[in-house]
């Protein structure tokens, strides 16, 4: 961004003189400040007064700092955006927009003079004698007694209610004498609220900055950034707690906020460890690597956890152990269900974010999937095997075709007649019966079991292979389990709760097309940053920095090994 300001000095109706200062930056101060880029020396003007900021499309904003704002073409605003032609009336001077060859900008600024012809005013009230001679008083005393007053109440006596315990208990509680609080710099931090009213709790020594030690003593389980054999290498020594939190700056937080905390290291990783492998970051908005996300393969027959970037599209596989198929489901036609006929499925039936907003509560067979893959017996539909519990699951079968063959009854012709014939209660059964009839149970039990498991029930989601251990009972058979990352980007703080006014799909854009649960649907960065930008993104983009996605005294998530 390049402005010509123009100042403007009316000194009469033909002695009029300006001198121009081109200016350059994204951002530029204005106030009565002297570190400010437009300087307006009025006494109406703050020192920080307002700022002009370039946005993304070239425009020029002019944004106040004040709760006042300024006038813009007549009216009171806060922010407008300016062009040529525009007038702004701020604190007593007049800015004329304007254009300038080769800048976005031209600012001619005069002051306001609508307090000429007050000469004689101001040229009275200099002679008047308006002094404390003319009352009968000296300077010297009267200035003296106000330093001897200033300096015991405001120096001695909180001096005495830091140095001394008992003395600083009674003086914080009267309402007339100064405490130790007279030194204090600004409203503490909710967190730190309940021992505020004691100074002493971390300024243990007078006059010296707080030191670890008494942070420590309340916070000494808290979880350190990076490994431990990383702190060997003394990658924090010298740093102080205080350095990264600022108490007595506002009841918010203790946070700070600015991207220079976090790229001072994460800019240079390789300078510092040759064999990081995390990637150099910058800002988010333009030097920020591709997410990479914690996904489960399958290494050597055993699930690892691993990094894979989300630009890696021949890496970008789970294996999760199930098959799903998120597009048979997500059929605009609808699916059928066994008790409310057909059903349009969507996204918010099976994924719910937990309490809080933050991440997705995991999705369970028996709230999300039961009502439609009932877990029955083939033939019977009223039992069913348990689910999550194979040797449950495979005793169920083999309970249930024992019943028939010692109850009798069982409707089907291929049975032994001993087994279809309905017995009279109390009557016995010889021998031979029920060797004959426990013998069915089995055969039958063997094959319904490898069916269910194989094919119709079990074999519809999950990985079952027979393990060679017989061909009957829960250890002649092996059920992949599901292996789902609790969180596919642990390192990372996410709301879906922030995001609710969006459609699902406008971030996981192939959910409806997918067709299987290797799938890895998560958006990318660039999806991202179509909302959000760095941390001094300017209109039209959310500025995001370091610690709105990553937090720093992060326990370690457990992972799969």
């Amino acid at each position: 961004m390049r402005i010509l300001v123009r100042y403007v000095s009316h000194k009469g109706k033909l002695n009029d003189t300006a001198h121009e200062v081109p200016l350059t930056g994204s951002r530029l101060k204005i106030g009565r400040g002297t570190d400010q880029d437009i300087h307006l020396s009025n006494l109406r003007v703050a020192l920080a007064h307002a700022e002009l900021i370039e946005g993304q499309d070239g425009k020029v904003r002019l944004q106040s700092h004040l709760a006042a704002g300024f006038h813009y073409n007549g009216d009171v605003v806060q922010s407008a955006v300016l062009t040529a032609g525009d007038r702004v009336e701020l604190g007593g001077h007049i800015l004329r927009v304007g254009d300038a060859a080769g800048c976005n900008l031209a600012l001619e600024i005069s002051e306001d003079t609508s307090t000429r012809g007050r000469e004689m005013e101001a040229a009275l009230l200099k002679r008047a004698r308006l002094d404390l001679g003319a009352a009968g008083l000296r300077k010297r005393p009267v200035a003296l007694a106000a330093a001897a007053v200033i300096l015991g109440l405001f120096l001695l006596v909180p001096l005495i209610s830091a140095t001394v315990p008992s003395a600083g208990k009674w003086l914080r509680m009267l309402p007339l004498l100064p405490s130790d609080h007279a030194w204090q710099s600004g409203a503490v931090s909710d967190a730190h609220a309940h021992f505020g009213v004691n100074c002493n709790s971390c300024h243990t020594i007078p006059f010296v900055p707080t030191r670890n030690s008494a942070c420590l003593d309340c916070h000494q389980n808290t979880p350190h950034h990076v490994e431990s054999e990383i702190l060997k290498t003394g990658l924090f020594k010298g740093q102080r707690c205080a350095s990264c939190h600022h108490e007595h700056t506002g009841k918010s937080s203790l946070v700070r906020h600015d991207e220079s905390l976090c790229v001072s290291c994460h800019r240079d990783l390789k300078d510092k460890f040759k064999d990081t492998q995390l990637l150099d970051v910058r800002n988010f908005g333009a030097e920020h690597p591709e997410f990479r996300p914690t996904l489960v393969h399958q290494i050597d027959g055993k699930p690892m956890s691993v990094r894979v970037a989300l630009s890696d599209a021949k890496a970008l596989r789970e294996t999760p152990g199930i098959e799903f198929s998120h597009q048979g489901h997500l059929d605009a036609k609808g699916i059928e269900s066994p008790t409310r006929g057909t059903v349009k499925l969507q996204c918010a039936d099976c994924h719910q974010a937990e309490p809080g907003g933050g991440r997705m509560q995991p999705v369970s067979f028996e709230k999300n999937c039961h009502e439609c893959h009932q877990l029955n017996i083939p033939g019977d539909v009223v039992r069913e095997v348990p689910h999550g519990d194979l040797k449950g699951a495979v005793n169920a079968v083999s309970d249930y075709f024992q019943a028939w063959a010692l109850r009798g009854g069982y409707p089907n012709a291929f049975a032994p007649n001993g087994v279809q014939a309905r017995r009279v209660p109390g009557q016995p059964i010889s021998e031979a019966e029920k060797q004959d009839a426990l013998s069915w149970a089995a055969r039958n039990a063997e094959m319904t079991t490898a069916e269910m498991l194989a094919y119709t029930t079990c074999g519809k989601c999950h990985t079952v292979t027979p393990t060679g251990k017989g061909s009957s009972g829960a250890d002649a058979w092996h059920i992949d389990p599901v292996r789902i990352p609790k969180a596919w980007l642990p390192a990372a703080n996410f709301s879906h709760k922030q995001h609710d006014t969006q459609a699902c799909t406008d971030c996981h854009v192939n959910a409806k097309k997918s067709e299987t649960s290797a799938d890895v649907m998560l958006p990318g960065i660039d999806s991202c940053r179509t909302c959000h930008g760095s941390g001094d993104a300017g209109e039209g983009k959310l500025a995001s920095t370091c610690v709105t996605c990553h937090g720093f005294h992060r326990a370690k998530e457990a992972q799969l090994k």
